[in-house]
């Protein structure tokens, strides 16, 4: 069975080995992408609706933040003995049924 016919797919984001420097920029786009989305979104829905539940879009913003501080904490700690880092992140994607 082809890929576009599956209900799941695995796709490899990032596979491989950096200096500090480039995990960092790498991962840290990574998260920033994400918090802009979110932001975003939590705009989009205020926008449509000035009494909408923002707290689920503020969770996972600060949710985000904070493994972006702990990303950097790892990195900084690590850097300084020129240390490389290997990074392998997997996207898992499956099909969920509309709630309509």
């Amino acid at each position: 069975m082809d890929q576009e016919a599956k209900s799941n797919l695995s796709i490899k984001l990032v596979d491989g080995t950096f200096t500090a420097n480039e995990a960092r920029e790498i991962l840290l786009a990574l998260i920033n992408k994400k918090i802009n989305f979110h932001e975003l979104k939590s705009f989009q829905s205020w926008e449509k609706n000035h009494q909408a539940d923002l707290s689920p879009f503020k969770a996972r913003i600060s949710q985000l933040e904070k493994e972006r501080k702990l990303l950097q904490r790892f990195i900084e700690l690590h850097e300084e003995n020129q240390t490389d880092f290997e990074v392998k992140g997997e996207l898992h994607i499956s099909i969920e049924k509309n709630k309509k």
